[in-house]
Order: structure tokens, then C-alpha cells, then sequence
């Protein structure tokens, strides 16, 4: 079989399978007759699909990781109502990023830079635009992780971008929702909470693949994260206002709204 690999999303049963997949889940085991065979879960952007691996499964296992990009060969059968793909080749596929496997925004990211930087030109309080521009702007490591950041390991937004997709999503939320209240709310620090609120996730999950928890992700989470990355940040600006540094560290530590639902702060 030649060309483009067939997407996860549309195999269908009978169907001939040859390319590069991200293997999400890998094991040996045993028939009962004592035979070694392989367990095995691949994925693309487009799905996952469980395949079995009846010969030669402990060399064509050796070394191979769950997060790995394999070169897998075989044949999509129907097993209890469920597709799977029996396989007769596997290896490991040199040079491949498993990152371009996982499922990503469906917003284009140049798009969604693009909202972000206007979001971030929305901003004329001198205290708040030079903040935002240390986190958004002079920091292109953070940038570019914030960029590829998922924004849950599951809940929503649980792809490559998403954080990002996210977070303009709910800057332009809070860009709509503000001139309805004229002067009874702070239309710009709003903004730059809706841009704030997550930076935590950024050392909450890992990219994996699969998308994971990081240590400090599971024993702190993303809104004390959040706010350690906010005071690293202000600890840089000479001068910034203690009143507004406590109003964008509540604006992160309440953004859950309810205690029941793991915010601090209400």
C-alpha cells in the first residue's frame, strides 16, 4: 500500500493498513496456550484503534514505548463489534514527532496567534500591557509553550493548541461582555485575566504523548502554578502596583468560581 496513510477516524473492516502511528499503548502477553502476542493502542489527530500483534511479538516489541511513532503494517478486521488492526509488521519510525500525532486544534494556529496579538494590543494600562508583555512577548520559551499546551488532559480543549485556543476564546468573551457594564467593571483587567487565568497549564500537563499530568501538575495544579508564575513575573517590574498585583492573583485563584469545583478563592 502506497500514498497518504489512512487516517484512524476512517478505517473500515477489510481494509489494507500501512503507515506511521503513534503508539498510545503497548504490551506483552500470553494466549493460553502460552503464546506471546502484543496488545497494543495506536493513534493519529483523527482517533485511536486497539491492534493485536500475533507473530513475532517479542522482537517486534523490543524497545518500543508507549509515546513512540511506529511504522505499522497489517489488515483492519471487526472483533465484538469493534474495529482493531491485526498487524504483520512494526517498527520504529525514525525522525517522526510524536507531538504531530496528537489531536490538535481545529482552529488554525497561525489564526489563533493572531487573536492572541490582538488581544494583547487591547491593552493600554501601562502597568497591565507591560506585564502581559513579559509573559506573551519577551518570554518566547514560555510563548512557545503556551502555544503547544493543551488545555486538560480531557475535559476541553485536550489537544496540541488548545490552551491557546482557549484562552483567546475567552478573551474575546470578556472583550464582548464588558462594554454592556460601562463603568462598573475594569474592562482591561478583565481582559488580562481572561489572558492569565491558565498559565498554570503550561507546567500542569505535559504534550506526552500521551497528554499527561507533570509532578507538579498533580501535588500543586494549574491555579497555584498560575499564580507562582504571575509573582515570578511581577517580581521582574519595578514599581507594579501591589493593589493590581492582588487583583490579577485573584482574578487566577477564583477563576473555578466554587470551592466544590477546586477554586481557592471564591
Amino acid at each position: 500500500m502506497s500514498g497518504k496513510p489512512v487516517e484512524v477516524a476512517g478505517l473500515q473492516e477489510g481494509q489494507g493498513l500501512d503507515g506511521a502511528y503513534l503508539l498510545l499503548r503497548v504490551q506483552l502477553l500470553n494466549t493460553k496456550n502460552g503464546k506471546a502476542y502484543g496488545a497494543l493502542r495506536l493513534g493519529d489527530r483523527s482517533g485511536e484503534v486497539e491492534a493485536k500483534l500475533w507473530d513475532q511479538a517479542e522482537e517486534l516489541l523490543e524497545g518500543l514505548e508507549a509515546g513512540a511513532v511506529v511504522r505499522a503494517s497489517g489488515r483492519v478486521e471487526s472483533y465484538r463489534g469493534k474495529l482493531q488492526v491485526v498487524l504483520s509488521g512494526l517498527a520504529r519510525e525514525e525522525g517522526a514527532d510524536p507531538a504531530a500525532f496528537l489531536p490538535a486544534s481545529p482552529v488554525p494556529v497561525a489564526e489563533l496567534r493572531a487573536q492572541l496579538d490582538a488581544a494583547l494590543a487591547g491593552i493600554q494600562d501601562k502597568n497591565l500591557k507591560r506585564l502581559l508583555e513579559s509573559v506573551f512577548v519577551a518570554d518566547k520559551e514560555f510563548r512557545a509553550a503556551f502555544e503547544a499546551a493543551p488545555a486538560a488532559k480531557g475535559a476541553h480543549h485536550a489537544y496540541v493548541h488548545g490552551l491557546l485556543e482557549h484562552t483567546v476564546s475567552l478573551a474575546g468573551l470578556a472583550q464582548a461582555i464588558a462594554p454592556h457594564y460601562g463603568n462598573e467593571i475594569q474592562a482591561e483587567l478583565l481582559l488580562a485575566g481572561a489572558l492569565l487565568h491558565d498559565i498554570g497549564k503550561v507546567a500542569e500537563f505535559t504534550l506526552g504523548p500521551p497528554i499527561e499530568y507533570t509532578d507538579a501538575g498533580r501535588l500543586e495544579g494549574h491555579v497555584v502554578l498560575g499564580v507562582r508564575l504571575l509573582d515570578a513575573k511581577l517580581s521582574e517590574l519595578q514599581d507594579f502596583p501591589e493593589n493590581l498585583a492582588q487583583q490579577l492573583r485573584h482574578l487566577i485563584l477564583s477563576h473555578h468560581g466554587l470551592y466544590e469545583f477546586g477554586s481557592p478563592r471564591r
